[in-house]
């Protein structure tokens, strides 16, 4: 008797559903603006929950649902700051934050920042995606 196993093996294609994108890495205070971006692919989304950036491990704002919700109240209350976000359209949602030069907060506003997304895949998969760290330093 002959017998005959045969194994299959799927493959998940792995890529970066979200990233960061940063005008520049070092901040000359009074002389340069922050400015964040998190760039989502939604080519493969069917739903975005949310987007979230953090610095230094911890939450400054978030876009969901709900709206913009922010966790970093002394940036939420500083002239001049802005969060443009949107989650509505799966195939382009995005979260982009500026900070003015004159109101950059040393060191409060430096440390190392990330985007995350949680999101639905076009196959019905829970999508929880983080972009690389950049560090914004002085």
């Amino acid at each position: 008797m002959i017998s005959l196993y045969v194994w299959i093996l799927l493959v998940k294609e792995a890529f970066s559903f979200i990233s960061i994108k940063v005008e520049s890495s070092v901040v000359t205070i009074d002389k340069s603006d922050i400015d964040i971006r998190c760039i989502v692919n939604g080519t493969n989304l069917s739903e975005v929950y949310s987007i979230k950036l953090i610095r230094s491990n911890t939450t400054v704002v978030t876009v969901s649902e709900k709206g913009v919700v922010w966790k970093d109240a002394a940036l939420e209350n500083k002239t001049g700051v802005t969060v443009n976000a949107s989650i509505s359209n799966a195939m382009s949602p995005y979260l982009h934050l500026e900070i003015p030069k004159t109101v950059v907060r040393y060191p409060g506003d430096f440390g190392s920042y990330q985007c995350c997304l949680v999101a639905i895949d076009s196959l019905g998969g829970l999508v929880n995606n983080q972009s690389l760290i950049v560090n914004i330093t002085g």
